[in-house]
C-alpha cells in the first residue's frame, strides 16, 4: 500500500466511523464499550469535567490517560 493510500484512508470519514462503531458494539477485542450505558456516561461526563476543569494545553492529555484508565478497569473486570 502506498503512503498515499494510507493517508486517504486515514482521511475516509465512513472508514473512521466504521471502526469506531466497530469499537462501541463489538466484545472481541474492543470491550464492547457502547453496550455499557453506565460505563458511557462515566467516561461522557469524566470527560466533559476535565474540558470544565483543566487548563488548554493539558486537557486532551488528561482525557486520553482517563479514557485509557476506563477502558483497561473494565477490561480487567471481563477478564477477571
Amino acid at each position: 500500500m502506498k503512503s498515499t493510500e494510507i493517508i486517504e484512508q486515514i482521511e475516509n470519514r465512513w472508514h473512521n466511523a466504521y471502526w469506531f462503531s466497530r469499537m462501541l458494539i463489538n466484545n472481541d477485542k474492543y470491550v464492547a464499550l457502547g453496550k455499557e450505558n453506565k460505563l458511557l456516561s462515566t467516561i461522557a461526563s469524566s470527560l466533559r469535567l476535565l474540558v470544565k476543569e483543566s487548563n488548554g494545553k493539558d486537557t486532551l492529555r488528561l482525557q486520553k490517560q482517563t479514557l485509557k484508565n476506563l477502558i483497561e478497569e473494565k477490561k480487567e473486570t471481563k477478564l477477571n
